[in-house]
């Protein structure tokens, strides 16, 4: 179930990371904070068994500093982690 979760998370990411390059954004730049949230809104629909309001603030404040480029855990709850 967990690698299902993880898979759905990285679809939505991967999605939404084409949208942003279509939409002329720079892959690793960070969301604006409304953007982020929305974006948080679509993972959460797929994820809500894993979601929290700290996965909330985690996932915004991660697009928010490193955008798409942004990677999320296997674990439950969710847990979202810029890359190195």
């Amino acid at each position: 179930m967990r690698a299902r979760s993880w898979m759905i998370g990285a679809v939505l990411v991967a999605a939404a990371a084409c949208g942003a390059k279509q939409q002329g954004k720079i892959e690793g730049k960070g969301l604006s904070v409304e953007k982020a949230k929305a974006q948080c809104e679509q993972i959460k629909e797929a994820e809500e068994r894993c979601w929290n309001d700290q996965v909330t603030e985690q996932c915004s404040a991660c697009l928010v500093e490193c955008g798409f480029s942004c990677g999320q855990s296997a674990s439950c709850p969710i847990q979202f982690h810029c890359p190195p």
